[in-house]
């Protein structure tokens, strides 16, 4: 019985060890765990703290870069206003040269045109007529240049014909039937004549019909020449001869310069 009892009672015994040493393993461990969860829970309170200060930094930045853009945006539409001002000016600058070099090439440019119907040589008794009956007859005028600079490559062309009074006066120029321009060049201030070839005989029932309006006598022409800055220019003429034979006047149209 002894024997037994103290068996039992060694059983007992490390029975409460073993029970006191798993108890005390949990203890250690749940310290170990405790440990290692404040541990993790401190290395997340930095992380957190690190994040909610890389926030701020990041929005700081965003802020930053958004300050930045906003004035390149300013700095950009003040340049593109400055160039837009600058584009204005150098285009209003251009149109002032260019007016001022218009007006000057205006003032100093060619200008030939009519100075007068030549005087005719013809008589009918004591007065100077233009046509006679049965006579042929030669018609001129003066031209000139009252510009300040030379034409040059002029050409010209002067026509005189008989028109119904109900007929619309269009041009009609024929080679041969004027002389040529002797010369291409006209320098400021120079008189030139240009004459149409003579007539044939012209009758006396021409005559009469000019003299009751219902035939019209016109004496036409054209110039055209370049001025010293190579600009082409024409002047056309017209006139037509009076119902007296002896005088001329303007026509309604083909008196034109440019």
């Amino acid at each position: 019985m002894d024997g037994q009892q103290k068996n039992e009672k060694y059983k007992i015994r490390l029975g409460e060890f073993l029970t006191i040493i798993f108890t005390f393993g949990i203890f250690a461990t749940s310290v170990v765990a405790a440990f290692i969860f404040c541990y993790q829970l401190g290395a997340m309170k930095g992380q957190l703290k690190e994040m909610e200060s890389g926030s701020k930094d990041t929005h700081t930045l965003a802020e930053a870069a958004k300050v930045q853009a906003d004035a390149a945006k300013t700095a950009a539409e003040a340049a593109l206003k400055t160039a837009e001002a600058t584009q204005q000016m150098a285009k209003k600058a251009d149109e002032s040269i260019k007016a001022t070099r218009d007006s000057m090439r205006l003032d100093q440019r060619a200008w030939v045109g009519l100075v007068q119907v030549l005087p005719s040589q013809l008589k009918d008794g004591d007065k100077i007529v233009y046509i006679k009956g049965g006579t042929v007859s030669n018609f001129g005028v003066k031209i000139k240049n009252v510009g300040k600079t030379p034409a040059i490559r002029t050409t010209t062309k002067i026509q005189a014909d008989f028109f119904p009074k109900e007929v619309k006066f269009v041009p009609n120029y024929r080679l041969g039937e004027s002389a040529p321009l002797s010369t291409s060049v006209i320098i400021p201030n120079m008189e030139m004549e240009l004459k149409t070839g003579p007539t044939k005989e012209i009758p006396k029932q021409v005559i009469d019909a000019v003299k009751q309006g219902t035939l019209i006598l016109r004496l036409y022409g054209e110039i055209l020449y370049y001025d010293v800055f190579d600009k082409l220019h024409h002047s056309t003429f017209c006139a037509y001869l009076e119902k007296d034979l002896s005088s001329w006047a303007t026509c309604d149209t083909y008196n034109d310069a440019n």
